[in-house]
């Protein structure tokens, strides 16, 4: 479903819109001529097996899909595994790890900047758009380099989209892995204790370098962008739990404790400028080549007031008990208190939250 365009004016404001001379026959839907049909495919392959003392599970599957836009395509890779098994009967272990890797190229972009639909809609009517897909650029002996081909390449609102696609590529590659391990022991069969803990580390790396003359010549001799982003979160617990029926009372009761550590940190590098002829005068020293000693002076830079790092650490008691009479009338108690990290340097660093509830059926 295409949006309406009008199809009976020609090129007008230096080729920045469709708003010129009366065209002698109609201009085609030239939308129609970008977009490609799409599609998605999933693959998955799984294993189990075991017996009443030790049970395993594998499992691995992918994402292929291509998306409406061209060259716009993703790829995810998925590893799963767990393996359980008791010790003596009473005691059950359980250990799982989790991989998941995912690249995506020209990932859809939000607002007419840096986004290849806005030259889509806006291409000046009558004029020729094959020309223009089949040579987006052009080259430039002044620069020594190829630059954007376009009805007019000064204004920044939109450009070639083939250009963008080709010379604008958003690039993203992410890992995420995930490991847990619990352990379990039915010390009778109304009280037992368990303790679990889980790491999960998330990495991306964004890359959306632009070349030289891009977004209305902004960046003359192109512009590098290389950001990665770490996460990490552990966390462990540690629970008692009790249940037992007392003729016409019943009692379920959890206490505990539990901590979660995480942490972010970024690294982030970006290049852009004039080209350099001595120092105080211009920042590259070539054009569109996206690499650290290509740039006398990187513009971005990276400091401990930047919040380039974070680190929080969240320590946590717990109690919870249900007693009922015969399921027909509930009484909840809860109680929590956390001690977090962000609330130091203040005149407490905890806080308390109670609950009590009736609850009747």
């Amino acid at each position: 479903m295409l949006p309406e365009f009008q199809t009976t004016y020609g090129m007008s404001d230096n080729g920045t819109f469709s708003w010129g001379e009366k065209l002698s026959s109609k201009a085609p839907n030239y939308a129609k001529k970008f977009f490609r049909t799409g599609f998605t495919t999933n693959n998955s392959i799984s294993l189990s097996g075991g017996n009443e003392n030790i049970q395993s599970y594998f499992s691995y599957a992918n994402v292929y899909s291509q998306g409406i836009t061209p060259q716009n395509d993703y790829r995810s890779h998925n590893l799963n595994s767990k393996v359980g098994f008791n010790i003596l009967k009473d005691i059950h272990i359980d250990f799982t790890a989790k991989f998941t890797n995912q690249h995506i190229t020209n990932q859809a972009a939000a607002g007419y900047l840096w986004n290849p639909l806005t030259g889509v809609y806006l291409f000046p009517r009558g004029e020729d758009w094959n020309g223009y897909k089949e040579n987006f650029e052009v080259y430039d002996p002044a620069r020594g380099c190829y630059v954007q081909n376009w009805t007019n390449t000064q204004q920044q609102q939109f450009g070639n989209p083939y250009w963008m696609l080709n010379r604008q590529t958003p690039i993203t590659d992410r890992n995420r892995y995930e490991f847990g391990g619990s352990i379990k022991w039915n010390i009778t069969p109304d009280l037992n204790i368990q303790g679990r803990m889980r790491y999960e580390r998330g990495e991306e790396h964004w890359i959306h370098n632009a070349y030289a003359s891009s977004v209305g010549n902004l960046y003359p001799m192109g512009r590098m962008k290389d950001n990665r982003y770490f996460s990490d979160q552990l966390y462990g617990d540690v629970l008692v739990s009790y249940n037992h029926t007392f003729n016409d009372f019943s009692l379920s009761a959890t206490a505990g404790s539990s901590f979660t550590k995480t942490k972010t940190s970024h690294v982030d590098l970006w290049g852009e400028g004039s080209q350099f002829s001595q120092p105080g005068s211009g920042n590259i020293f070539y054009p569109n080549i996206f690499t650290p000693n290509n740039y006398y002076g990187n513009m971005s830079t990276v400091g401990k007031d930047d919040n380039w790092m974070t680190q929080k650490r969240l320590n946590s008691v717990f109690a919870t008990a249900q007693l009922g009479y015969r399921e027909g009338i509930f009484l909840d108690i809860s109680a929590r208190n956390d001690w977090s990290s962000a609330l130091a340097f203040t005149e407490s660093c905890s806080f308390f939250i109670p609950l009590l509830e009736v609850v009747s059926c």
